[in-house]
This record gives structure tokens, sequence and C-alpha cells, in this order.
């Protein structure tokens, strides 16, 4: 989980969320690094707010699998 945030013009900074998903072809998931994210929030490495937006973020694309809504379109014009 990332979220790109314009730095200048055409450059970008990614903000690692912490909390991964692998989808696999067949549609099941596995998450990984939820327990570091929570460490991180204990440990006050990430602000409340980045925690939310990390939740957040994690909880729609776990919803979006779940109703068949992932992959993303806008993914098949990279051959992902």
């Amino acid at each position: 989980m990332c979220r790109y945030e314009t730095e200048y013009l055409k450059e970008y900074k990614m903000i690692d969320l912490l909390a991964d998903i692998i989808v696999y072809p067949d549609g099941h998931y596995k998450v990984l690094d939820f327990d570091e994210l929570l460490e991180y929030m204990e440990n006050e490495t990430i602000t409340p707010k980045e925690f939310l937006q990390s939740i957040k973020a994690f909880t729609k694309v776990i919803t979006d699998i779940n109703d068949g809504v992932f992959p993303y379109v806008e993914l098949d014009k990279y051959n992902i």
C-alpha cells in the first residue's frame, strides 16, 4: 500500500503505507506487514493521520477485491 504526493511538476513522492496485499491470479490474496503497521503506530513512528490513511486505503482495496472490482481496469494498459 502506498500513496503518491506531487512534489514538483512531474515528480512524485511515494509514501509507503506499510501493509501489503498480494493478489494472486485466481483472486485469493495474502496480507503482509500488517503487524509492522501496528508496530509503527504503537512506537509513534507514524502519525495517527498516516495510520488512518493506511487503514482506509487497505480497507478499500480489500473491499474491492472481495467485491470483484479489483484488479482495476487502468492497470490493464500496463499489462500487469
